[in-house]
């Protein structure tokens, strides 16, 4: 989903949306059916998710945070929503 004309939705938005999305179609997507299974999740997922950058949204960077605006945190969750869907 993506708003070339908005003034609120950049080139740095649709990069961090396009991370998160390839976050979760590779390293969640395939295993979520086995950690429903098995009731448990990975906590090595942190790790990767930080790795990647997708930890610390809207904190400050001396603070180990990722930059973005005010919305960032917000719209990133929508990345996850096709994948997840597709689980189904």
């Amino acid at each position: 989903m993506s708003a070339p004309n908005s003034p609120y939705y950049g080139e740095s938005h649709a990069a961090f949306r396009d991370t998160l999305r390839r976050f979760v179609e590779r390293e969640i997507a395939p295993f979520v059916d086995a950690w429903d299974e098995a009731e448990e999740f990975p906590r090595e997922l942190y790790r990767k998710a930080a790795d990647v950058g997708l930890l610390g949204l809207g904190f400050p960077e001396e603070y180990g945070g990722v930059p973005g605006d005010e919305s960032s945190p917000r719209r990133s969750w929508r990345a996850p929503a096709p994948a997840a869907s597709r689980r189904a």
